[in-house]
């Protein structure tokens, strides 16, 4: 298969980060290609649901996290799926749960 990192379409050549929260913290860093669309999704086992998260990003590998206002809003809901993009090289971006009721899954994905 061929990679065209840079061609609309074409696959990124970026692994995706998939995880689990137990616990208030963050999940593992993502640094997507500039310029592309990424993927942040993040949800519960059954019928869970009210927990919201945060997509944090760092401009220092991961030293200090910033979190990410998304339609005026610092909060996601957990259950729900967003496109976001990076225009600045070397940012690294994570989800960061805020509290601790059940397990969170997350995937992070370009």
């Amino acid at each position: 298969m061929l990679t065209s990192v840079g061609v609309p379409g074409a696959p990124s050549g970026k692994q995706p980060v998939t995880g689990s929260l137990t616990t208030a913290g963050m999940g593992d860093a993502f640094e997507p290609v500039t310029g592309r669309p990424f993927y942040v999704s993040a949800w519960k086992d059954g019928s869970e649901s009210g927990e919201c998260f945060h997509l944090c990003r760092s401009f220092d590998g991961g030293d200090t996290w910033l979190v990410v206002i998304d339609e005026g809003l610092p909060e996601i809901q957990v259950g729900t799926s967003k496109s976001y993009t990076s225009y600045e090289h070397g940012v690294v971006y994570a989800v960061k749960r805020l509290s601790s009721t059940g397990t969170i899954y997350y995937r992070i994905s370009q």
